[in-house]
């Protein structure tokens, strides 16, 4: 289910305004979010509050990369 998120669609318009690309990074980081707590138990973000821990950010910076790059370029980070 896509939930709204206006804060996105705000950014976005802004986005493209400008001629600036940007990246919605919710639908891959929900993706592997819900896979990594199904397999390991691992969360992306801290458990007491919702900023990412170092799982989300490699997240956030492998969605990116594969966006700006050849995904064969992009280095794995371990955590």
């Amino acid at each position: 289910e896509q939930l709204p998120n206006a804060q996105w669609e705000a950014l976005e318009t802004l986005c493209n305004e400008l001629n600036i690309t940007c990246e919605n990074l919710t639908e891959p980081l929900m993706k592997e979010s819900n896979r990594l707590l199904e397999k390991n138990g691992e969360l992306t973000y801290w458990i007491d509050d919702s900023h990412w821990n170092s799982r989300g950010i490699n997240l956030g910076a492998q969605a990116i990369c594969q966006s700006i790059k050849n995904p064969k370029s992009c280095l794995k980070v371990k955590n």
